[in-house]
């Protein structure tokens, strides 16, 4: 299935793109909440720090579209040079299909097509490692916090 990147900057979102990040994050909300906390402080569902984060000049949404209809999405934390990109969710009906390989493709040609080096937070786990090590990335040993099993991954491209 081939999948779209689409940076979403605006909020709020429209109807059909809110039900299909709430069928994204819907089993996922302890990953945004955590990954963007600093962020979505005082929000309590997901949509709403989607939106929160939308609404900045600093933040946009990356999200892999196909046929009309959001499978995957990542809140990414824009400077200059850097993207930062925070807790990609997959749609669980999606998943194991190559979604996030592709989605995460596309972000790694927009970060060079914006001159940009591409960034990741994520975990240490098998999913992980076997995800971002043949894209390229490199674990730094770097964590979100301390303490945190949360990562910074970077793009070796």
């Amino acid at each position: 299935m081939p999948v779209s990147l689409e940076i979403l900057q605006t909020s709020p979102f429209t109807t059909e793109d809110t039900g299909d990040l709430i069928k994204i994050y819907n089993a996922d909300t302890a990953l945004i909440s955590t990954a963007v906390a600093d962020v979505g402080k005082h929000s309590e569902q997901p949509i709403e720090q989607l939106q929160n984060l939308a609404g900045r000049d600093d933040w946009v949404i990356a999200a892999g579209r196909f046929n009309a209809r959001l499978l995957c999405a990542m809140p990414i934390q824009q400077s200059d040079d850097t993207l930062h990109g925070h807790a990609l969710c997959v749609r669980e009906i999606t998943r194991r299909r190559g979604v996030a390989t592709q989605f995460i493709k596309l972000l790694q040609q927009y970060a060079m097509e914006t001159d940009r080096q591409l960034k990741l937070y994520a975990s240490d786990d098998r999913i992980a490692t076997n995800l971002l090590e043949p894209l390229g990335f490199t674990k730094p040993g770097a964590t979100m916090d301390a303490g945190s099993s949360i990562y910074l991954w970077a793009n070796s491209h």
